[in-house]
């Protein structure tokens, strides 16, 4: 079981700070609202306590007991006694030290986390009482809305809003601790010689309530102050020039956020915020920009279940969503699937991942950039940080990124490219649509991917790169085919559209030459739901080019920079921007991915011992030992059989589905016959594709499905009916 769990972000609407209490706090007087920015925190069962990260700035998060969300995760273990074995996966999208609580935000997700993990009623107060222990801030995380907070800010009483606020974050470039902040704050009021406000100074404006209440913008912007302001512009003094910026773009209230360096802009309603973000963002005086609004609801009012996730759970618990269903519930839908299995789907996937998923997608409605913005700069990012590229390039499909590989690595018209022949078409005609030519080689029958040997032969003086395609489960032999193309002068390009998360000796597929290419279509190991794309290089000249050529030939800076569309154009390129709801999808699985794989090696594991001993299978996957450590991705399961067509219409007609990888070789294709190959040219790709066919896999299978799959293919060789 796995739990998941959405927390907003704060802006401080005001922040009065008082003289400094004997255990060391200063008195505080806040009235919070929390915001549609979020974090996302999974807890899941582990044998210790353990925190991964993702997302941005997380070189600044610690990944142990200092994170705050470790922190509360044990005190929650020990104040009910329970083994604080678990571990907790942050993604982060709430700023990093920006004074909007983004860690007190991930504390208190862990404490509603792990109170579903372990059993507790969410409305225990001894959620509250830890988070109140935890730290200033994580009382009000936990409970979201607006609330007036006193003491440190963790005696809290909920106030009224009507309506929605809008609001425009200015990202800075760099953060500021909190203790920093105040210690700068103390030393100012020591150098004016003037002593810290008294309690009644701290209270806010006596019609403070009524302007939320009234749900007016001006009266709020009005009202708004943060005593903190002065010390963080004293330590970033750029910050008061982000502040001009968005109240001469038309802002009603402006202020720096909490301890700063995020400015914080309340705006009358959306257009404007677009349009101050807009003008921020032109500016140059942020980082970035985000657009948001409040009150929301803390994570302990928003709850779904694993089988409903738009449904509301009446019981005001938090926004987790259970991996497993209940017993019963899964005999239901075992009795439902019994009699056929679907080829591919992500239902489960989909189902146990939704809090995730809609706190991404709904970034991208806050931010109203659908395009190429800022969720596809993060997905940029977190796929780099997966894999080690230098540069992960956003792109439309699949299809379009190896396009844009082959220009920016500068083969050209009249070149030859060679490419395996036993692969997906766009890996040949790829290379035909940039007007060079596709030169087949045939594979090798473990691996079912290039052949270094007749590689080699394919090699002519038009030769100016190879392309090999990691297909099904493992890498193509890179060593061997590194060793030829350097021989002959000869550019290694990879088609690893399937080789997320493979490696050979530690290096991630696609950047073992040149460049190479993810797809996340829906089906890939990491899938969007739709189609999406990715480039990876290491080389700055590759990456350059590429990122011109994506953007319709746009120079300069494009992506999440909207005023980047009347960039002068370098090239002639192409639209090949990526969707930003893809990337937010993309951004809620990727958190997921190694487990993913995890259970696809024990899928594959499980058919390979069922299967193994039956009649008429003549191949199954077999990962090949290499002099070099390797790390296979079972992507598709693929097996080679007897009466291939005979088996697949007798799985169809036991609804089960199948895929046929590849019905017909690339070289007997109609579009390639101007090429003059016939067949025998490739036995060992033409021996594959009459005998090949991939079985239901994905992370989603059940064992039962399994199950019935094999039984239906022991059915079909034994003749029996079982």
């Amino acid at each position: 079981m796995s739990v998941t769990v959405q927390v907003p972000a704060k802006v401080n609407l005001h922040l009065a700070v008082g003289a400094t209490r004997p255990d060391g706090y200063h008195e505080l007087v806040s009235v919070f609202q929390a915001v549609s920015l979020h974090d996302t925190v999974t807890a899941t069962p582990a044998p210790e306590l353990s925190v991964t990260l993702s997302g941005e700035d997380i070189e600044a998060v610690p990944a142990d007991r200092r994170n705050l969300a470790a922190a509360a995760a044990a005190l929650l273990a020990e104040r009910i006694g329970v083994d604080a074995g678990v571990h907790l996966h942050i993604d982060k999208r709430i700023p990093v030290a920006g004074g909007m609580a983004g860690g007190s935000a991930d504390a208190a997700a862990a404490i509603v986390g792990c109170a579903a993990l372990w059993g507790l009623d969410p409305d225990d107060p001894v959620l509250a009482e830890v988070a109140a222990q935890v730290g200033s801030d994580v009382a009000f995380a936990l409970m979201g809305g607006t609330a007036l907070g006193t003491g440190r800010g963790e005696q809290l009483t909920a106030l009224p809003v009507s309506g929605r606020f809008h609001w425009v974050f200015a990202e800075a470039h760099d953060g500021l601790s909190t203790p920093r902040v105040f210690r700068e704050y103390d030393r100012l009021l020591a150098e004016s010689d003037t002593a810290a406000p008294g309690q009644q100074e701290l209270a806010p404006a006596a019609d403070f309530a009524a302007a939320l209440a009234s749900g007016d913008p001006d009266r709020l912007a009005a009202l708004l102050r943060n005593d903190l302001e002065g010390a963080a512009l004293r330590l970033r003094p750029e910050l008061a020039d982000t502040l001009a910026a968005g109240r001469g773009a038309g802002a009603l209230g402006a202020l720096v956020s909490g301890s700063g360096p995020t400015c914080a802009f309340l705006v009358r309603d959306e257009a404007a915020a677009e349009a101050v973000a807009a003008a921020l963002d032109a500016s140059g005086h942020c980082r970035s920009v985000r657009t948001a609004h409040g009150p929301v609801d803390g994570p302990a009012a928003r709850a779904t279940t694993g089988t409903n996730p738009g449904s509301p759970n009446v019981s005001q618990g938090a926004a987790v969503n259970s991996v497993e269903a209940s017993a019963e519930a899964e005999a239901e839908a075992g009795g439902r699937e019994r009699e056929g299995v679907p080829f591919f789907t992500q239902a489960a996937t989909f189902d146990a991942l939704w809090p995730s998923i809609s706190a991404h997608v709904q970034d991208v409605f806050d931010r109203n950039t659908w395009s190429h913005g800022r969720k596809c700069l993060e997905l940029e990012r977190a796929v780099a940080a997966y894999t080690g590229a230098k540069h992960a390039i956003a792109v439309n499909n699949g299809t379009d990124a190896l396009v844009i590989l082959l220009r920016a690595a500068g083969v050209r018209r009249g070149d030859e490219v060679v490419v395996p022949a036993f692969t997906f078409a766009a890996t040949a005609t790829t290379v035909a649509a940039i007007g060079a030519v596709p030169v087949f080689a045939d594979i090798d029958p473990v691996t079912y991917a290039m052949d270094p040997v007749s590689f080699e032969k394919a090699i002519t003086e038009r030769t100016r790169a190879v392309m090999p395609a990691h297909l099904f489960t493992q890498l193509a032999d890179m060593d061997a085919i590194s060793e030829v193309a350097e021989r002959h002068g000869i550019t290694v390009l990879e088609d690893s559209a399937e080789g997320i998360g493979m490696r050979w000796n530690g290096k991630h597929a696609g950047l073992l030459g040149r460049g190479g290419v993810l797809s996340f279509f829906p089906t890939k190991t990491l899938g969007a739901i739709g189609d999406a794309g990715m480039i990876l290089t290491d080389d700055d000249e590759i990456a350059e080019t590429a990122r011109i050529l994506r953007h319709h030939g746009r120079m300069g800076k494009t992506i999440d920079h909207i005023a980047g569309i009347s960039n002068l154009s370098g090239a002639s390129g192409t639209n090949s921007k990526m969707d930003d709801i893809q990337a937010a999808v993309l951004m809620a699985k990727l958190p997921r991915l190694d487990q993913d794989i995890a259970t696809r090696a024990r899928l594959a594991q499980a058919y390979h011992e069922r299967l193994s001993a039956l009649p008429g299978i003549l191949r199954l996957p077999t990962v090949v030992e290499r002099p070099v450590p390797t790390d296979p991705v079972f992507y598709v399961y693929e097996i080679e059989v007897e009466r291939r067509d005979e088996l697949v219409a007798h799985l169809t007609s036991r609804g089960i589905g199948t895929e046929t990888y590849y019905p017909i070789p690339l070289h007997v294709q109609p579009c390639f016959a101007h090429l003059g190959y016939k067949p025998g040219d490739f036995p060992v790709a033409e021996a594959a594709c009459e005998r090949a066919v991939a079985l239901p896999f994905y992370p989603d299978l059940t064992e039962e499905q399994l199950d019935t799959v094999v039984a239906a293919i022991r059915d079909f060789f034994t003749g029996s009916q079982s």
